[in-house]
């Protein structure tokens, strides 16, 4: 019964050891930090009114893009008699913001649909990630939970070894069991793969070619829609005899996705896509930084002393009692 006694005592120091190490060795104070500013600043965007906020400026982002090239574009050059190569080159001549935008545009479009729904479809993931480790209390507070915890092993431990150990080692015994099982009744494994494959996702946003690409096409394409709305639009209105007022009714009137997605643009549109942009740029150290969390192998990593706590307990306490036995029988 001593050597168990001695045994229980030192695999309940040497987990106090290790659960208190293990936020040191994996980085978790400024890991959960990042994440947890990631959370906070991503949350609204992927909670269900952010998603269908984001849906609906897509779709008028679409609709206003694919009128622009199939309808405006076509019938401002017929408007004003001109053939495509002509259109093209009076564009470029007078405003070159909007030729820049005309010219890459296509090409923006093909990666920012599936770009948007890949993150998009990441809504349920992040939020089952956002759980962990439990449902609304703050990531960054895991650390020095198991902080805390460590110490109580440890005093635990040496409780143990001073030899009152009965109730020191049902303590062990008991945090042992929460270690084991605490993370599979908590949904760790579901919750730490989601949030690794939330981190997928955001890899390529979060990478800094693309992060720099999309910050410079937001600015190409603001710089473009101002030069539309306050040049282009207003010199061909006057080309066409327009008054301000009646140019504003002919483009309302004849284009009206165009221009809802022009004006969509001014009122809303510009600022979030400008934020949104900025984000990736503002918090690409962070995403790296938590993105260095090994995900998946935290649930094991928290299992693997409670494993050992049970064992040690457990056989502790049950040589205790055999030997009760025999000294009653005896």
């Amino acid at each position: 019964m001593a050597r168990a006694h001695r045994v229980s005592s030192t695999v309940t120091l040497i987990a106090a050891l290790y659960v208190i190490a293990l936020p040191f060795a994996l980085s978790l104070f400024t890991r959960t930090s990042d994440a947890e500013k990631l959370n906070d600043y991503y949350r609204p965007l992927m909670s269900e009114a952010g998603i269908n906020r984001f849906r609906t400026n897509l779709g008028i982002v679409n609709d206003g893009g694919t009128e622009l090239y199939d309808v405006t574009l076509p019938r401002l050059q017929r408007d004003l008699g001109m053939n495509e190569t002509q259109f093209n080159d009076y564009v470029a001549q007078n405003f070159p913001h909007v030729a820049i935008f005309l010219r890459y545009a296509p090409e923006l479009v093909k990666y920012l649909n599936p770009a948007t729904e890949a993150v998009l479809a990441q809504k349920d993931n992040f939020h089952d990630a956002d759980q962990f480790p439990v449902a609304k209390i703050r990531m960054d507070l895991g650390p020095y939970a198991l902080i805390v915890l460590g110490s109580i092993l440890a005093l635990i431990g040496l409780v143990i070894r001073s030899g009152a150990s009965r109730l020191a080692t049902l303590a062990a015994l008991a945090i042992g069991v929460g270690l084991l099982f605490g993370p599979l009744l908590l949904g760790w494994f579901h919750q730490t793969d989601a949030a690794e494959k939330v981190a997928q996702a955001a890899r390529p946003p979060f990478s800094p070619a693309v992060a720099n690409t999309v910050v410079n096409d937001i600015y190409k394409i603001d710089a473009a829609f101002t030069e539309m709305r306050q040049g282009m639009f207003p010199v061909i209105g006057r080309q066409l005899g327009y008054t301000p007022a009646a140019t504003d009714n002919y483009l309302h009137s004849n284009f009206p996705k165009t221009m809802r997605f022009l004006d969509e643009w001014d009122t809303q549109l510009h600022q979030g896509a400008h934020e949104l942009s900025l984000s990736q740029i503002q918090f690409m150290d962070e995403f790296h930084n938590a993105d260095a969390t090994p995900y998946r192998a935290l649930p094991w990593l928290v299992m693997a002393p409670g494993t050992a706590l049970l064992f040690a307990s457990g056989d502790a306490l049950r040589r205790r009692s055999a030997k009760s036995d025999v000294e009653e029988v005896a």
